[in-house]
């Protein structure tokens, strides 16, 4: 699987983030700005009203795919990219976050004074590695927990981490 792959979704496309309209929004809205006819009125209508009326199933299953490219994004930390910023090693990883431009993970590990500042050798020195991914890992963590939260509170559904 590449790694942008563990990003992609169907119904977390559909939904409103708090920088893009939802899909269904965005089609309905099409209708205002071309010639319509009563045919094609009275469609959106019945249209909106079926969206509307599986609107929480449309939540659930775009909140329980979040859940699953977080997961996805934990069981398959490897494509790791290192970069410097002044003297701190940052690291990032793939991973959906609905809200962020960036679809990805990131944190500090450490600084150059620590490890040094020449990338290859970080990438060799396997307790850096080690680091980074448990950085990365535990940053996904926080987001699983958010998540399966708010499964738990707006639907009932318990789920479970082996990490917690």
């Amino acid at each position: 699987m590449k790694p942008a792959e563990i990003n992609q979704g169907v119904f977390v496309e559909l939904m409103a983030t708090q920088t893009r309209k939802s899909a269904v929004e965005t089609f309905v809205n099409k209708e205002h700005m071309m010639n319509s006819s009563f045919e094609s009125e009275v469609l959106v209508e019945e249209y909106i009203d079926t969206v509307n009326s599986i609107q929480r199933e449309l939540e659930l299953a775009s909140l329980l795919e979040e859940l699953i490219m977080l997961h996805r994004a934990k069981n398959n930390i490897r494509d790791i990219k290192i970069s410097l910023v002044r003297e701190y090693i940052y690291v990032r990883m793939n991973c959906y976050r609905p809200n962020i431009a960036t679809k990805d993970v990131r944190g500090i590990v450490g600084t150059t004074s620590q490890y040094g500042d020449n990338v290859e050798a970080l990438f060799a020195n396997a307790d850096f590695m080690e680091k980074a991914k448990r950085k990365i890992e535990g940053q996904i963590d926080e987001m699983i927990q958010v998540k399966q939260n708010e499964l738990n509170k707006f639907y009932g559904i318990p789920t479970y981490s082996s990490s917690y």
